[in-house]
């Protein structure tokens, strides 16, 4: 705490939309909560397998409150002028060895219905959000990756999507990426257990697919103003249109797989 120059967190926050502190938690607690989340049950597991890859909202775990409790990470909230904040969710990603999906490049407040219904998009300055790596990120297994100065930019228009893991998502179009991406090119986040990224709702960002033996959880802490309640109206609204989409995307698709065969070239003519 003593070496760490709070004004010069918020300026590069505010400059880069982004600010990387390195070893605010140590490697030997990491690897507790590592310990921790493998003998645990996942709520959610990848598709076609039994691999873990989401265990809930861990706001109420004990384990976990250290996290939440973290001193500097409060005060930064504090200068950052949240007003009246609270932690609204702590959830683990869990990119798996091999198989995990990479993240489409998005803005995190384009899922504001799912994580906080009654805010609006335009509410961003009401959130941070706090990313923690309980394991090594590398370009190996799908580090986080920004677009520096993005949040800039402002609110960038989205499309929807289906992710690899057969969910609803949304991203930023390829001729709007074209262009931020010249203007500021891409920050591959080497990171190692106990760093802790600090990040603006507006800049863009997103992840690879994990391509190797090593997995990459995560902490996702999220810091939001106490200024609207939530709505449930407009959660349940929002999730019944994320599941419609992904269900006639899908049903698309296989309407096309029946009517074209994809391998029809692999046949071997007659001659």
């Amino acid at each position: 705490m003593k070496n760490i120059n709070k004004k010069k967190i918020i300026q590069k926050l505010n400059t880069d939309g982004l600010v990387v502190i390195p070893k605010l938690f140590s490697k030997q607690f990491c690897k507790f909560i590592v310990e921790y989340l493998n003998n645990k049950n996942s709520k959610i597991n990848l598709p076609f397998s039994k691999v873990p890859w989401g265990y809930g909202n861990l706001i109420n775990d004990n384990n976990f409150k250290k996290f939440s409790n973290n001193k500097l990470i409060n005060s930064i909230c504090t200068e950052f002028s949240l007003n009246d904040y609270e932690f609204n969710h702590l959830m683990v990603h869990n990119k798996a060895p091999w198989i995990g999906a990479g993240i489409e490049w998005h803005q995190e407040v384009f899922n504001i219905n799912s994580y906080a219904p009654g805010y609006k998009a335009k509410d961003w300055k009401n959130f941070l959000q706090i990313y923690v790596p309980l394991e090594k990120q590398d370009l190996e297994n799908g580090c986080l990756k920004f677009i520096p100065k993005s949040h800039k930019f402002g609110l960038l228009k989205h499309e929807d999507m289906v992710g690899d893991n057969f969910t609803h998502k949304r991203r930023v179009p390829f001729d709007i990426m074209k262009k931020i991406y010249g203007k500021n090119g891409i920050v591959n986040c080497i990171l190692n257990p106990g760093d802790v990224i600090i990040f603006n709702h507006l800049i863009v960002h997103g992840s690879a697919t994990n391509a190797g033996p090593r997995s990459r959880k995560a902490i996702v802490l999220q810091a939001r103003s106490k200024i609207k309640e939530k709505n449930m109206k407009i959660f349940d609204k929002e999730t019944k249109y994320r599941k419609k989409f992904v269900k006639n995307s899908l049903t698309k698709i296989i309407s096309n797989l029946r009517k074209k065969n994809l391998y029809s070239d692999m046949k071997r003519k007659k001659s």
